[in-house]
């Protein structure tokens, strides 16, 4: 898998195997899915980007579910919390531990000691605003009552 984010609001990602390439196209929260066959375009699999002569029918790009993260970081180093949202968590927490973001870079390093994932941007919108809105003492709380495996804060 190969990711490239060209801007805050687009975002390429890359998977392919033997016969399939296929680009997953994020632009402002919306997700597309281009799927192209290497096989039927006589594309050799050490050549992703070699083209072939033959007419070829591309499929058309579908919707594909995209999950957004509310997460909760902690800082041992300045023993603080961060909370967010995001859609990529990998993503997000290695620019949190690389010092690329302005708001987390005096605790470096981060650990992740709390996910939720939402089915879409607004909802985890509306949770990352409840749990900022927590004490200190709130937020340990939420954390342990809310660990992976427990009930998320939206259900009763």
């Amino acid at each position: 898998m190969v990711t490239w984010r060209l801007h805050h609001t687009l975002k390429i990602i890359c998977f392919y195997d033997e016969n399939n390439i296929k680009f997953a196209v994020t632009i402002a929260g919306i997700a597309q899915l281009v799927e192209h066959d290497l096989a039927k375009v006589g594309a050799a699999s050490s050549s992703l980007v070699s083209r072939s002569k033959k007419k070829r029918r591309h499929p058309l790009p579908f919707l594909i579910y995209m999950r957004y993260w509310v997460y909760i970081i902690y800082s041992p180093t300045s023993d603080s919390y961060y909370k967010g949202q995001t859609d990529d968590l990998d993503d997000r927490l290695s620019r949190h531990n690389h010092g690329w973001e302005k708001a987390t870079k005096s605790g470096i390093p981060w650990q992740l000691v709390w996910k939720c994932e939402k089915p879409d941007r607004a909802s985890a919108l509306k949770l990352e605003r409840k749990i900022k809105n927590l004490s200190r003492d709130r937020t340990r709380q939420f954390i342990l009552k809310y660990q992976e495996g427990a009930a998320s804060p939206d259900e009763p």
